[in-house]
C-alpha cells in the first residue's frame, strides 16, 4: 500500500531539501547564517551543513544545476526497504539515499534557503519515526523548468522532476 502527493516548489539557492517541519535543519536562520558566518567559505560550510544533515538524518539535500520551479512527487509505501520497481521510469537517476528521521510526520519540502524561514510549510504528513528516504531525479523534465519563476508558471501536466519515495526503515 501505498500513497503520493505532488508538491511545487521554487528554488534559490541550487538545492532542494526534503526534512520534518521540526528538524534541526530547519532551524530559525540556519541559512543565513551559513551565509554569514565568519569561518571558511559558504561553499565548505554548505558542504558541512549537507554533510551533516545526512548523516544525523536531519535532512536530505540534493544540489541542482540551475534554480527554477519543479515538481517533486512523495511516494510513501508501507513496505520496509526502497525496492521501488513499481512503474517508475528507468531514466530516473539517484541523486540522494539514507534515512530521514520525522519528529512529528510533518515533512516539507523546500529550496535549501527557505529552511528556518517562514516561507516553509508542510507538504505531506505521515506517521513520525524513522524512514529510508531516495531522491531520484529526471534531468529531461528539470532542463524544461530550470530558470521558472513563480509556481504558476510550472506546466501542470509536466513532470515530476524529482520522485522521493519514503518507507519505514
Amino acid at each position: 500500500m501505498s500513497h503520493s502527493k505532488d508538491v511545487i516548489v521554487e528554488t534559490l539557492g541550487y538545492y532542494l531539501a526534503v526534512c520534518d517541519i521540526e528538524s534541526p535543519a530547519n532551524s530559525p536562520g540556519v541559512w543565513k547564517s551559513l551565509n554569514q558566518s565568519e569561518c571558511g567559505s559558504v561553499s565548505n560550510r554548505v558542504d558541512t551543513f549537507i554533510a551533516s544533515a545526512a548523516e544525523h538524518g536531519h535532512a536530505a539535500i540534493v544540489p541542482l544545476y540551475d534554480d527554477g520551479v519543479f515538481k517533486v512527487r512523495l511516494i510513501h509505501t508501507l513496505r520496509q526497504g526502497l525496492d521501488l520497481g513499481d512503474g517508475l521510469p528507468n531514466d530516473l537517476k539517484e541523486d540522494y539515499r539514507g534515512v530521514l528521521h520525522l519528529k512529528t510526520g510533518r515533512m516539507i519540502v523546500a529550496s535549501l534557503d527557505d529552511l528556518g524561514t517562514e516561507r516553509r510549510m508542510p507538504s505531506f504528513e505521515i506517521e513520525p519515526g524513522a524512514y529510508a528516504i531516495r531522491v531520484l531525479s529526471d534531468r529531461e523534465q528539470q532542463l524544461r523548468h530550470e530558470f521558472l519563476e513563480g509556481l504558476h508558471h510550472y506546466p501542470m501536466a509536466e513532470g515530476p522532476d524529482f520522485v522521493v519515495p519514503i518507507s519505514p526503515v
